[in-house]
């Protein structure tokens, strides 16, 4: 940058511009906009006389270079967050076949509900035999568990029955019409409880009876 300080054009002295120069050291930069700058005088001499270029030195002295065009300092982004992820729930496992074939069937004896041990009855009696009994396994008794006679007298009965639906721990109770022989005497029959299988599982049911002799 020049700025026109003084100058001197007299009789008999050798005309002369004394002008100060700004000089900049370095370059303006985003973090500094201004650059270090020095002021130095300079004395511009022509011994042959300037003429007409008097003129142009004096407008020269008097002009500026133009400032520095400023830089623009960069403009802080706003920072983003991102949200986690949710998690993602799984679906719960599924008990898959060989986890159900692995449960185990089982029964016990727990009372005769009916008909107890050598009851005396008359011949052709009619008896509806009842037992309570507990799935003591970890299977659910199902349509295809059924109670099956095994030996002995049926005493008229059918001899597969459904089993009584249920779950493991609770009581069930196994009911099977029969009807005693019309011989007096002493009557017993076995049954057993079967599995979805065919495999017989459990205390063995039984009835034993004395059949009463007619009177005369």
């Amino acid at each position: 940058m020049y700025s026109h300080k003084s100058a001197q054009y007299a009789a008999g002295r050798e005309p002369h511009v004394n002008i100060s120069a700004m000089i900049v050291i370095g370059t303006p930069t985003p973090a500094a906009n201004h650059a270090m700058r020095t002021i130095k005088p300079i004395t511009l001499r022509n011994p042959r006389g300037w003429g007409a270029a008097w003129l142009v030195v004096l407008a020269c002295a008097a002009c500026s270079a133009p400032a520095p065009a400023s830089v623009p300092s960069p403009t802080a982004q706003p920072e983003t967050t991102t949200a986690p992820a949710a998690p993602t729930e799984s679906a719960p496992a599924q008990p898959t076949a060989s986890a159900i074939a692995a449960c185990t069937d089982d029964a016990d004896f727990v009372s005769d509900v009916t008909v107890p041990d050598f009851s005396l009855v008359a011949p052709g009696a009619v008896l509806d035999k009842q037992w309570q009994i507990r799935n003591s396994g970890t299977c659910a008794w199902g349509p295809q568990h059924r109670v099956i006679f095994v030996e002995g007298n049926a005493l008229g009965a059918t001899l597969e029955h459904a089993l009584y639906p249920a779950l493991p721990g609770t009581l069930a109770v196994v009911n099977i019409p029969m009807v005693a022989p019309a011989a007096a005497g002493e009557y017993e029959g076995y049954w057993r409880l079967s599995a979805a299988n065919g495999e017989a599982f459990g205390s063995r049911l039984y009835i034993k009876i004395t059949v009463a002799t007619p009177a005369p």
